[in-house]
């Protein structure tokens, strides 16, 4: 049986192949209406109101999504089986359609939704068509339930377990691909590494001793500077799995310990990607540019999720 994606392509007569650095423009509403499903969807994937002001410009492609972490379930790595979704440059999510959440996740892209274009110097964008209205009423925020559908709830859905083995041929093809350079990925598995041997000798995040950890607010606004406090200075704010009301600090968040950086957003809401409640939070920001490394995982991922950091955590600059 076809899925959508392959009957457009069929349809079509194009296979888009994108890979990093491609210059792509993003389909007008109307074509990609065409697209999507009765629930707004493509190969389980939604296509999210956020995305409509995208619609008729032009980006570069950042990465050929080969693989991706999904937060929550025990097979972290997975993959579109259709294997046609990108990135493009640093989009992301800024959650107006989904109550204000916060979590400013980057967005995934099929490659029904774009067409390739040729020309080096960007085009202007065209005016968005009208059948916007039409598009935004098929696109769903929430399901059956009353939970939350977006891009990160949906991702478990979409994709599918990428085995441990095929991880390995995964990071070949990033390679083949454009994701990475050879020196890029050797960095890459050469730092997981560390950080697993760092784990096993010590433990996979600092962990505190205290029964009820503390707050702290020191009011931050987006571009106010920080900086964030020594390892033995946050270790004082953790219980013993490592966490502070909740949110872990781990050895990889370990690296920005002494750095400094503006504040982007003020977290205050965000969508749990494993049950698409929304959750509310309180003196926690996300800091410019510092995001998930994926270091973890052999090979990693592009997702570039946001870290979380608690106020106590960092200090004015």
């Amino acid at each position: 049986m076809k899925t959508v994606s392959q009957s457009i392509r069929d349809a079509t007569g194009e296979e888009l192949s994108l890979r990093r650095g491609d210059l792509v423009r993003v389909r007008q509403p109307g074509e990609i209406a065409a697209t999507l499903d009765a629930f707004g969807m493509l190969d389980g994937l939604p296509f999210m109101p956020e995305m409509i002001q995208h619609c008729g410009k032009t980006y570069k492609v950042a990465y050929h999504v080969e693989k991706t972490c999904v937060d929550g379930y025990s097979d972290t790595f997975r993959a579109f089986e259709q294997d046609d979704v990108v990135f493009l440059e640093d989009l992301r999510c800024d959650g107006e359609a989904h109550d204000g959440c916060a979590r400013a996740c980057r967005l995934f892209w099929k490659e029904a939704w774009l067409e390739r274009m040729d020309d080096a110097a960007s085009p202007a964008p065209e005016p968005v068509a009208r059948t916007e209205r039409a598009l935004e009423g098929m696109l769903g925020t929430r399901r059956a339930d009353d939970t939350y559908l977006c891009q990160s709830t949906a991702l478990v859905s979409a994709t599918v377990p990428l085995p441990r083995i095929d991880r390995l041929f995964k990071i070949a093809e990033d390679i083949r691909i454009g994701n990475r350079s050879p020196l890029d990925a050797v960095r890459q598995i050469s730092g997981s590494l560390a950080v697993k041997l760092k784990g096993q000798l010590f433990g996979k995040w600092p962990a505190g001793a205290l029964a009820k950890t503390p707050t702290l607010s020191l009011d931050l606004k987006p571009g106010d500077w920080v900086e964030v406090r020594s390892v033995d200075e946050i270790r004082a704010t953790l219980d013993p799995a490592g966490k502070n009301r909740g949110l872990r600090f781990t050895n990889e968040m370990s690296a920005y310990c002494g750095k400094q950086f503006p504040v982007k957003y003020v977290l205050d809401r965000m969508i749990l990607e494993h049950t698409g409640e929304m959750l509310t939070v309180r003196n926690t920001v996300i800091l410019d540019n510092v995001h998930c490394r994926c270091m973890y995982a052999i090979g990693g991922c592009h997702r570039a999720e946001n870290s979380y950091w608690r106020e106590i955590w960092l200090r004015r600059v």
